[in-house]
């Protein structure tokens, strides 16, 4: 993202003014760093670089935009405190604009390229289900509705195994839970 955001500013200002002044000017190096110091602040403050195992595409450009928009609030903040009224405010429209086009198209791949990896089983969570009673079995459901979510669903501890319909998937009961996970590598 940081590396988009770069981009996006550059473009910016080329856009604006047809050349590359922060090669001349010390003046867009400074505001170059402000950008990058409050996008990693933004970001790390309201943790958008946490992936979700069942994250839809629709629901990451929520964090995005408002990450984007607390960014331009910060920004616009710095810029009328220290006082830099130079800066173009078209080359900051063109570099939020672009930028937000960027993230959009990165962020889309990005997920694109997860889900594609998890339905053929790389980046995948393996998991037991303590319970095979109803819970569990709405659970489970859930683990298998997508396989993008990836997650691996390996079987059940449950004390009755006798009184459920999945017998042939518990793997033990709840005392047995530590030994397994330890052995199997569950996540």
């Amino acid at each position: 993202d940081i590396i988009l955001l770069n981009i996006s500013v550059l473009l910016g200002i080329y856009l604006k003014f047809q050349k590359f002044l922060f090669l001349n000017d010390k003046f867009y190096m400074y505001v170059l760093v402000y950008f990058n110091i409050a996008w990693i602040m933004v970001a790390e403050i309201l943790n958008i670089y946490r992936i979700q195992r069942s994250l839809k595409i629709s629901k990451t450009m929520n964090p995005i935009l408002n990450v984007i928009l607390n960014h331009l609030f910060i920004i616009t903040f710095l810029l009328i405190v220290l006082k830099y009224n130079t800066i173009s405010r078209l080359s900051l429209f063109y570099a939020y604009g672009i930028f937000f086009v960027l993230i959009t198209i990165w962020r889309i791949l990005f997920l694109k390229t997860l889900n594609f990896f998890r339905k053929l089983g790389l980046n995948i969570q393996q998991v037991v289900v303590l319970g095979a009673g109803p819970v569990g079995e709405v659970i489970v459901n859930f683990f298998g509705s997508d396989l993008s979510y990836g997650y691996k669903f390996l079987g059940y501890f449950d004390d009755n195994p006798e009184k459920n319909p999945h017998k042939d998937q518990i793997l033990g009961t709840l005392n047995d839970v530590k030994d397994y996970i330890l052995k199997n590598r569950v996540d």
